[in-house]
């Protein structure tokens, strides 16, 4: 999720007005973007054991399968962000510029 924040987020803030200036000191962790996917993939793995492997109390429980499903969804965004990124920036640069 932080390695596709780098290059869409700031235009889409941008867009609603927010400056963006602030999140070029995520610009490095593009050359990590496969790492960072990695270590998140596993990351994902170990919380996906833990919530089905170990069994809490009945209210965590939902919950824990709530934020691991939610991780795990903007997980997959990020990973497929390289399919739609480019689009994306063109489809944001581009209302940008007719609302000028």
């Amino acid at each position: 999720m932080l390695s596709a924040s780098c290059c869409v987020l700031p235009i889409g803030l941008s867009i609603l007005g927010l400056g963006g200036a602030w999140l070029t000191i995520l610009g490095p962790f593009i050359a990590y973007r496969e790492f960072i996917l990695v270590v998140v993939a596993i990351a994902l793995v170990w919380a996906w054991y833990r919530v089905l492997r170990c069994r809490p109390c009945r209210a965590r429980g939902r919950s824990a399968i709530v934020w691991t499903s939610l991780a795990s969804i903007a997980f997959l965004i990020a990973l497929s962000s390289p399919l739609w990124e480019a689009s994306a920036q063109r489809f944001m640069w581009d209302l940008w510029r007719s609302t000028r």
